[in-house]
C-alpha cells in the first residue's frame, strides 16, 4: 500500500493519468501515456509480476499451508484490486474479517483443496481434515462413493 501511495502522490503520475482520461482511446498519444503509465508502475513495484513475487515471499510464512502457486494467485488478485485503486474505479480496500469464508485460488489441479472419499478427509497442503458426512444423508454417501469430484 505505500508503494501506491507513492505512486498516487507522484505530480507526474496524475498529469499522466488526467492526460489519458481526455486522451482518445485509438490515439497515438493514448498507446504512449499507456506505455509511461506502465513505466511508472515497474518503478515504484506495482507490476503484476513484482505483486506476485511479494506474495511469494510473504507465503513463506505459511509455508505449511500454501503452495507458491496459490501465494502468486493471491498477488495476482491483490495487483487487480490495485489496479482498480490506482485509477479511481475504487475508493478503498475491504479485507475480510477471519469470521467469513473465505476461498483459496491456485493455478491447477495439483495444490488447493482435495477431497478423499475413501477415507472421507478434506486435504489442503499438507494438513488432512475429516470430512463429516452424515450416514443418513443417501445422496451425499452415494456420491462420495460412486462419483468422482471434479472441484473442491
Amino acid at each position: 500500500m505505500r508503494s501506491l501511495h507513492r505512486l498516487q502522490a507522484d505530480p507526474r503520475f496524475r498529469r499522466l493519468l488526467n492526460e489519458k482520461r481526455d486522451a482518445a482511446k485509438d490515439s497515438p498519444k493514448y498507446k504512449e501515456l499507456t506505455a509511461e503509465l506502465g513505466g511508472l508502475e515497474t518503478k515504484y513495484g506495482l507490476t503484476e509480476y513484482d505483486l506476485q513475487a511479494l506474495a511469494r515471499v510473504q507465503g513463506r510464512i505459511y509455508r505449511k499451508h500454501l503452495s507458491s502457486s496459490e501465494c502468486e494467485a493471491i498477488g495476482a488478485r491483490v495487483f487487480h484490486t490495485i489496479r482498480r485503486l490506482r485509477f479511481g474505479d475504487a475508493r478503498r480496500v475491504r479485507f475480510r474479517s477471519a469470521r467469513y469464508p473465505f476461498t483459496v485460488p491456485h493455478k491447477s489441479n495439483d495444490c488447493g483443496l482435495h477431497i478423499k472419499a475413501h477415507t472421507r478427509e478434506l486435504l489442503f497442503g499438507r494438513r488432512s481434515f475429516p470430512l463429516p458426512v452424515p450416514e443418513q444423508d443417501e445422496y451425499l454417501n452415494y456420491c462420495l462413493d460412486h462419483c468422482k469430484v471434479k472441484y473442491c
